[in-house]
């Protein structure tokens, strides 16, 4: 029996069938975090200036900055989280006001992030850029809080 069983597990079917499911989960959150985390795509931004605003009628921050990007990867957007107690946390509306462009590897500046919290709970967040390197998707940290 454990002879028939290591024979199917080296064949080319349990080949093919263990491929596919390392394809199937590479595309998940889980599998672009470890990739962010090992690999990052950029680094925490650097924080130039902050200003208050409004966006949809709420309070909002403008802020301004820099980072380094290290690959040569598409970028899919940010994303951003008010962090609570125990583990909670809220989702914040957050995306880059300055026009579109593509960005190559090294020291990268925007005027415009517009976060939706005001600058007195802008330390209580945490931002991720989302990028797809090849097709492989990616999340590294922008932002963890003061």
């Amino acid at each position: 029996m454990a002879y028939r069983i290591a024979r199917w597990a080296l064949s080319w079917p349990a080949f093919f069938l263990a491929l596919g499911w390392l394809g199937l989960f590479s595309q998940t959150d889980t599998a672009a975090r470890l990739h962010g985390s090992v690999l990052p795509v950029v680094t925490e931004m650097q924080i130039e200036s902050l200003a208050e605003t409004e966006y949809l009628g709420r309070p909002a921050t403008i802020v301004s900055g820099s980072a380094v990007k290290n690959r040569e990867c598409s970028f899919r957007g940010v994303e951003w989280a008010l962090e609570g107690q125990a583990g909670m946390d809220v989702k914040v509306d957050a995306f880059f006001k300055d026009a579109p462009m593509i960005r190559g590897e090294g020291v990268q500046h925007w005027q415009a992030l517009i976060v939706g919290v005001p600058p007195d709970q802008l330390p209580d967040t945490r931002g991720v850029v989302r990028h797809e390197c090849g097709r492989f998707p990616a999340i590294t940290s922008l932002y963890s809080g003061e």
